[in-house]
């Protein structure tokens, strides 16, 4: 079947040896889900929009894209669960929805592995990365894209701010409940603390931890510079999106129709990493500015050397191939 090619396949040319089109009246009604609300500024929304308007420009709408939005058909996991079962045809999430099942991309999740936005996108479009989404169909999920959300910063109550590593020691810094987050924030030097989301806001205000590690929309949507009003500009940790796709339900399509699945795809995320560098420059700093937050620049280099060990540590979850790609880029 075409979506087992180790790189997304252009859409057949016409004339005579071109595969015959679908029936004009074969019609497919697909689901895509993501966890967020719908926001003109989620990476989910202009992904899952982006994807849904281009499939269906490309199929003349025979294929319709249902859009469920705000987790209203679960969890991240549940999404895997129900991409692997063909319940839900694609799906726009975080890397740790699918480690449960298949190891293929966990060394995305690592801090420190990509310093710069553009690093992280430049290594989404190479065949290393390919190869590795194209193992996510051992499990029967397609890997149709990585979409670079953008750089986690480092965030502190006002009496704690960041100019340098140094003055991580001995924070408490709330991280995800992810072992290789909690990793790094100890190699560089802080007490990495764990807790929900929902616990955040009164942590700060209350002392029980000094900053967290966070997004720019987040700072702001959330107000968390009322709370914690220094912001680093260390990006610590690229967050990455997959635009996964269920391998039973686009193999049920037309092969014309599962080309344009790619083509929708490499679409959808093109324009999803253009926004979330734009973003990141013409919206994002801006706003933090705006708020009146008390913005730092410290040498990210010695944090990134800090948890450098991590990069030996998982050796083999991250893979040769990518390390000698990273230290060649570098180089």
């Amino acid at each position: 079947m075409l979506l087992s090619a180790c790189a997304p396949a252009a859409a057949p040319a016409g004339g005579s040896g071109a595969a015959a089109a679908p029936a004009a009246d074969q019609t497919f009604t697909l689901r895509f889900a993501y966890m967020v609300a719908t926001h003109p500024e989620s990476l989910h929304t202009i992904v899952a929009n982006e994807f849904k308007a281009e499939l269906e420009r490309l199929t003349n709408g025979n294929i319709e894209v249902i859009i469920h939005p705000g987790g209203e058909l679960g969890n991240e996991r549940e999404y895997a669960e129900m991409l692997i079962t063909g319940d839900i045809a694609f799906a726009s999430m975080a890397p740790q929805g699918v480690i449960g099942f298949t190891s293929a991309i966990e060394f995305l999740d690592i801090p420190a592995l990509f310093t710069s936005q553009d690093e992280l996108i430049e290594f989404a479009s190479t065949d290393i990365a390919r190869a590795r989404l194209d193992m996510l169909e051992d499990v029967g999920i397609v890997g149709l894209g990585i979409t670079a959300v953008g750089p986690r910063m480092l965030v502190t109550v006002p009496d704690r701010p960041i100019n340098s590593l140094d003055d991580m020691v001995g924070l408490r810094m709330r991280t995800l409940e992810n072992p290789v987050h909690i990793e790094g924030m100890g190699l560089m030097g802080t007490l990495p603390t764990p807790l929900p989301w929902p616990e955040v806001f009164t942590s700060l205000q209350t002392g029980v931890i000094d900053g967290i590690e966070t997004l720019f929309d987040t700072f702001i949507a959330q107000r968390i510079y009322e709370v914690a009003p220094n912001f680093a500009l260390v990006p610590w940790y690229h967050m990455v999106y997959l635009l996964a796709g269920s391998q039973s339900a686009i193999n049920a399509l037309p092969e014309r129709y599962q080309a344009y699945v790619w083509q929708a795809a490499e679409h959808a995320t093109r324009v999803g990493n253009e926004f979330a560098v734009y973003y990141v420059e013409n919206i994002g700093m801006v706003r933090v500015h705006e708020v009146g937050a008390n913005v730092t620049s410290p040498d990210p280099q010695p944090f990134f050397n800090a948890m450098a060990p991590m990069l030996e540590t998982h050796r083999t979850t991250i893979g040769e191939e990518v390390l000698e790609w990273l230290a060649e880029r570098r180089s």
